[in-house]
């Protein structure tokens, strides 16, 4: 189906952005990147930060292309779901720049959530 015709109707630009939060909402996501990322603040701290070890390298914003944490074996690794989701996102930017009638409320809600 064309881009146009997805991105013009609110129906179907809405199943577009409900598939980008199924990129965020998977577990080793959620689970592997959301609890150590940025943990290192004025009010919380990861107690091994100083070891080094891949968790250790995410709470100090440190994450290398071999990160564990990040960079596992498996298809639906964190680093990929994230640049996957990214690309879904803008790809309907642009869709919906392109071909929605932004004066309508839910086609405008839909290209706030993803810009978002």
């Amino acid at each position: 189906m064309e881009n146009s015709v997805i991105f013009s109707d609110p129906d179907l630009a809405e199943g577009a952005i409900k598939g980008i939060y199924t990129y965020y909402g998977e577990q080793n996501y959620r689970a592997r990147y959301l609890p150590w990322y940025g943990m290192n603040t004025d009010i919380e701290w990861y107690n091994s930060s100083e070891k080094g070890d891949d968790k250790a390298h995410l709470v100090t914003f440190n994450a290398l292309p071999n990160n564990t944490q990040m960079n596992i074996a498996e298809s639906k690794e964190p680093w990929s779901n994230i640049y996957n989701g990214i690309e879904k996102a803008n790809l309907a930017i642009q869709g919906l720049k392109a071909s929605a009638d932004l004066t309508n409320s839910k086609l405008k809600q839909l290209y706030g959530e993803a810009l978002l």
